[in-house]
């Protein structure tokens, strides 16, 4: 009897840590991809507004009015990437990169699936907005929100 209690100690631990294991690592796949970049920038983010047109286009403000943000930029010569958070909500997010004259705007949320997309040329002053399908836009997208991902899980 004893040399079978023996036996099974072993496999009861291993059994039991593999369980452990498993649960962690579950729970830290559970959390929403871009939870700890918007807790960054809610916390030490720049005060921002996003004028009510822009916002309604992106599908943030229902009511035709301007929507406060808080924001984090990072600039380099040619690019700025900029990343705000509604704070209607704080879990509305928008992802934005700028070449020269042209904005893209991504619209997501805390788990990181891409709703909308912007383009803005800048060079024309009226009705230089256009939609952009999701399925076309998705790879660019995956870059930009993987990057402000990485930038903030250090």
């Amino acid at each position: 009897m004893r040399t079978w209690s023996r036996a099974i100690k072993p496999a009861i631990v291993l059994a039991l840590c593999c369980f452990l294991f498993t649960v962690n690592n579950g729970l830290a796949e559970s959390e929403p991809l871009l939870s700890r970049v918007v807790a960054e920038v809610l916390k030490n983010g720049s005060d921002g507004k996003m004028n009510a047109g822009f916002a309604s286009l992106l599908g943030l403000s229902k009511d035709q009015s301007p929507v406060l943000l808080k924001r984090v930029t990072a600039e380099t010569q040619s690019t700025t990437n900029t990343l705000s958070v509604s704070l209607a909500d704080k879990k509305s997010v928008v992802i934005s990169v700028r070449h020269a004259h042209l904005g893209t705007f991504y619209l997501t949320d805390t788990s990181g699936k891409l709703i909308r997309v912007i383009v803005n040329d800048g060079r024309i002053k009226d009705g230089g907005l256009t939609n952009i399908p999701i399925a076309e836009a998705q790879k660019a997208f995956e870059k930009e929100r993987d990057w402000w991902v990485k930038r903030y899980s250090r």
